[in-house]
């Protein structure tokens, strides 16, 4: 049976809720605020249905996680962020 996952605040990894639910029967889970014991990083979280998503027995998940939880785009780190044509030149 599908597991209900969510991301820990604190680390980001996926941590499981110990809820087990169809897919079908997600949506018919109410959205109220739950709690859950982190073994990632050994607090409670404070959870809501809409930031969970459905993984298999082997970790492949069956929902798309939230946006909001997807890894961020990565930044180059050497590039600036001056509208085009513009160079800054000096320091305030």
């Amino acid at each position: 049976m599908p597991l209900l996952m969510i991301k820990c605040p604190h680390t980001a990894r996926p941590v499981c809720t110990g809820l087990e639910v169809e897919a079908s029967e997600l949506e018919q889970l109410a959205d109220v605020a739950r709690q859950v014991s982190c073994n990632a990083c050994g607090m409670v979280h404070t959870w809501w249905k809409r930031e969970a998503w459905l993984v298999d027995s082997t970790g492949r998940p069956l929902t798309e996680p939230p946006a909001i939880l997807r890894r961020p785009r990565r930044v180059q780190p050497n590039r600036r962020c001056w509208p085009p044509g513009q160079r800054r030149t000096g320091y305030l």
